[in-house]
């Protein structure tokens, strides 16, 4: 186990020189996270004490060691253990408060989250800190300020902090404190009555986990120059943190580092495959128009059909003069209107299907110019009879009585001179 545990440190060693530059920062996320995730076992892992509320000392770990290096000009080297001291301290007040009067399982994640929210509505409305616009740092370059121009330190310095993190969980768990903290987890009440102080070791193990957790936020703060408070103090990255060893196993040494080298990839693939909607970056034919599925939109006049692109269209509805049914969509080429009303689409699919041109104006025969009410001749006036026969007078009467769509009222609009026009249920 020791010489496969010394193989993949040296692979580890190796890998910079072989990888590109995103494979590397893929690489100093998992040691990172790796490294939060050691943090948390302590406490929860091995003392069975679940906390949802680590980001609060992420937050307080980076917003001190940044401001002191922006404000006081104190190298981050050293303000990542005043990071990790007041991180400890907030451990200690959570602590306290959540083991003194006894709240365990549910009620303490539900104290700890609360404190995470108290941390970062503090952030948030502190102008010392940023406020709301968040915390930025100068990219200066200079190591002494924990800056690098080359990704491959990063990628060394977040492989130590894991590798520091493990070995503290590895001693932890192979002395009498290790062994206390795993009775606590599976009986505490037993340990109690063994005469076990629980209250004193849930509290060290506390204020570890915190301490770690406050120097990664150093790290945090000077890998990314930017602290914003909702994402340093919100339960997102304290999900990200306990995922890690809960996937991995919580309560082993190795388990924070599998679960990272599993959920940290897979998370970026997932980023990468969503973020560019799929295969090919399409978007899936569900997400698309119905009338645009396999294609382009169509330009300015080109307009589908109501039935085509809403669903449901004008109903078939013919006009009485012409009798053509508004079928086709070619009329309505030189539209550019998206929404067109029933009565509207009918009239110009009607003009436009009996008018020679689209722009030419039919002739004004069947009404006046003024749309004046024209004047019905009596057919018996006006028809040839030819003796005993019927039906020539009917003809003639036809002929020279005007129909009754030609007939208007004052109000009306003629058909042929501006569009017929029903209502909505037709003529």
């Amino acid at each position: 186990m020791k010489w496969l545990g010394a193989a993949a440190l040296g692979v580890l060693l190796l890998l910079p020189a072989v990888l590109n530059s995103y494979a590397v920062t893929v690489f100093i996320f998992i040691f990172f996270y790796a490294f939060l995730g050691q943090a948390w076992n302590i406490v929860g892992g091995y003392a069975g004490q679940l906390s949802a509320g680590h980001a609060a000392f992420v937050g307080i770990g980076a917003y001190t060691s940044a401001v002191l290096s922006v404000q006081a000009g104190l190298t981050p080297w050293v303000g990542m253990l005043v990071g990790g001291l007041l991180s400890a301290v907030l451990g200690t007040v959570v602590g306290y408060l959540g083991f003194r009067f006894g709240l365990r399982g549910f009620y303490f994640v539900l104290l700890t989250v609360a404190f995470a929210e108290v941390c970062r509505i503090v952030a948030l409305n502190t102008d010392a800190v940023g406020g709301a616009l968040g915390y930025y740092i100068t990219f200066t370059g200079n190591p002494w300020q924990f800056q690098f121009q080359d990704n491959r330190v990063y990628y060394y310095v977040a492989l130590g902090l894991m590798l520091i993190a493990t070995g503290i969980v590895a001693a932890i768990e192979r002395r009498r404190f290790g062994a206390y903290l795993i009775a606590i987890r599976e009986d505490e009440s037993a340990c109690e009555a063994l005469g076990v102080n629980t209250f004193r070791y849930k509290m060290l193990a506390m204020i570890v986990s915190s301490f770690l957790t406050g120097v990664g936020g150093t790290f945090y703060a000077f890998y990314l120059f930017s602290l914003q408070p909702g994402a340093v103090f919100g339960i997102p990255l304290s999900v990200e943190i306990i995922i890690r060893p809960i996937v991995g196993g919580a309560g082993t040494v190795m388990g924070p580092i599998l679960g990272s080298f599993i959920l940290s990839p897979l998370a970026e693939a997932s980023r990468i495959y969503f973020g560019q909607g799929g295969l090919g970056g399409r978007a899936p034919d569900r997400l698309r128009p119905p009338a645009h599925r396999g294609g382009a939109f169509p330009a300015a006049g080109r307009l589908p059909p109501p039935s085509a692109a809403f669903g449901g269209g004008p109903p078939d509805n013919p006009c009485p003069r012409c009798s053509r049914s508004p079928a086709s969509p070619s009329a309505l080429a030189g539209s550019t209107r998206s929404a067109i009303s029933r009565s509207r689409w009918r009239a110009a699919r009607c003009s436009a299907s009996s008018a020679p041109t689209a722009r030419a104006r039919p002739p004004r025969s069947t009404c006046s110019p003024a749309f004046s009410r024209p004047t019905r001749e009596r057919s018996g006036s006006t028809a040839t009879r030819s003796p005993g026969s019927s039906r020539t007078r009917s003809a003639a009467s036809a002929s020279s009585a005007p129909s009754r769509s030609s007939v208007h009222s004052p109000t009306s609009r003629c058909s042929t001179t501006c569009g017929w026009a029903p209502s909505r249920g037709g003529p």
